[in-house]
C-alpha cells in the first residue's frame, strides 16, 4: 500500500468540496422548509426531530414567560395597589385569566412533545398565540372604554361613604340636625298644649287588673 502525498493544491480542492457540499446541505434544508400556514403543516404531528424548531422555540419561551411574569405580579397585587380595592380586585382577576391562557398553550406544548395523535398538532400552538393575542386586545379594549366609568361609580361610592361615616363631620352634622329637630317638635307640641289641653296627645289607658 502506497502513501499518498497531499500537496497544497490537493487540499485546497478537497476544502472547496467540502464547502460545496456543506452550502448544498443548506440549500437542501431552505428549500424542504414548509409553509408554517399551510394546513398540511398544522395538521401533522412533528417528528422527535421536529419538535424544538425556531418557532416552537420562540412559543415555548414567550408562554413561560409570560407565565412567571402574571404568577409575579398576581402575587403583588397588594403592593402594587395598596390603597386601590378595585384597581387590586381588577388586576388580579386579569393576571388569574391571563395565567390560565399560558398553562393552556404549554399543555399544547407537551401533547406536542409526547406525539399525541390530535393534540399534538402544530394548529393548537397557532390557536393558543392567537388566543394570548385576542385576550391581549380585548384587556386593553376594556380597560380604555369599560373600566373608567367603574373607577368613577367606584370613587363616588366611596367619598359618599367616607361622608356618612360615623364620627365624620358630616355625620356628626346630620345627628345635631336630627337631634335638634327631635327637640324642636317636642316644643312645639308643648306650645300646643299649654295654649289647647286638646290638642296633647291621648296617652294609652292601661288595662284595668283583675281582682
Amino acid at each position: 500500500m502506497g502513501v499518498k502525498c497531499y500537496t497544497a493544491a490537493h487540499r485546497s480542492h478537497e476544502e472547496r468540496g467540502v464547502r460545496n457540499e456543506y452550502c448544498g446541505e443548506i440549500m437542501r434544508r431552505a428549500s424542504t422548509v414548509r409553509n408554517p400556514f399551510d394546513w398540511n403543516y398544522l395538521s401533522n404531528v412533528p417528528r422527535s426531530d421536529e419538535i424544538f424548531g425556531p418557532l416552537s422555540i420562540a412559543f415555548l419561551v414567550l408562554f413561560v414567560l409570560g407565565l412567571l411574569a402574571t404568577v409575579i405580579v398576581n402575587n403583588r397585587v397588594a403592593s402594587i395597589f395598596p390603597t386601590h380595592r378595585l384597581h387590586r380586585e381588577t388586576l388580579q382577576k386579569i393576571t388569574y385569566r391571563a395565567m390560565w391562557g399560558w398553562i393552556t398553550g404549554l399543555i399544547f406544548f407537551t401533547f406536542r412533545f409526547f406525539g399525541l395523535n390530535l393534540l399534538g398538532m402544530r394548529l393548537w400552538q397557532y390557536v393558543s398565540v392567537l388566543a394570548v393575542l385576542g385576550f391581549v386586545a380585548f384587556t386593553v379594549w376594556w380597560l380604555r372604554t369599560k373600566y373608567p366609568p367603574r373607577v368613577a361609580a367606584w370613587r363616588k361610592e366611596q367619598r359618599r361613604r367616607a361622608f356618612l361615616r360615623p364620627g365624620s363631620p358630616a355625620a356628626l352634622a346630620l345627628t345635631s340636625n336630627t337631634r335638634s329637630g327631635t327637640v324642636a317638635r317636642a316644643a312645639r307640641q308643648t306650645r300646643l298644649d299649654e295654649v289647647d289641653p286638646a290638642n296633647r296627645a291621648a296617652r294609652p289607658t292601661r288595662p284595668a287588673r283583675k281582682k
